[in-house]
C-alpha cells in the first residue's frame, strides 16, 4: 500500500481489504484509515459477533466473578493450528480462482493439510470443516 501510495504509513494508519481477504492485496481491494478507531466504526458496525458457546457462557458470569475464568480464544487457537491461513486460502479461491497471482505461493499449504480444492463443492467443504 505504501508502494501504492507513494509514501510511508503512520503508524497509526491501517490498510484494510474491502473483501475481507487478507491475501487479495491488489490496490484497488485496499483502503486506508487514518487510525484503527475508523477501521472498526466502518468495518463492524452493526455486525454481531460470531461468538463460541464457551465465550458467551463465560460472558453470562458477572465480570467481578470471571477473572478466575481461563481465558476463550478460539481464533488464537485456530491461528495457532494454521487453520485461519487455511481458511483465508480457501476463501480466495472461491473468490479470485486459483490461477490468481494472489495465490502464489499459498496452495502448497492446502495439500500440506491434505485439502481437495479440485472443485467449488469440496472448497466449501473444507471451510465447513475447518469453521467447526
Amino acid at each position: 500500500m505504501e508502494t501504492h501510495l507513494g509514501r510511508y504509513l503512520s503508524q497509526l494508519e491501517v490498510v484494510d481489504h474491502i473483501d475481507g481477504l487478507r491475501l487479495h492485496n491488489d490496490p484497488s481491494n485496499l483502503r486506508v484509515f487514518e487510525k484503527n478507531a475508523d477501521h472498526l466504526r466502518e468495518t463492524i458496525t452493526g455486525i454481531r459477533p460470531n461468538w463460541s458457546a464457551e465465550g458467551f457462557a463465560k460472558m453470562q458470569i458477572p465480570s467481578h466473578q470471571r477473572k478466575g475464568f481461563p481465558l476463550i480464544d478460539t481464533y488464537r487457537q485456530r491461528k495457532a493450528n494454521g487453520d485461519v491461513r487455511l481458511q483465508q486460502i480457501l476463501l480466495a479461491l472461491l473468490k479470485l480462482g486459483k490461477d490468481s497471482p494472489h495465490l502464489s505461493g499459498t496452495l502448497h499449504h492446502l495439500e500440506q493439510a491434505q485439502i481437495d480444492y479440485s472443485c467449488e463443492t469440496k472448497i466449501k467443504q473444507a471451510l465447513e470443516m475447518l469453521s467447526l
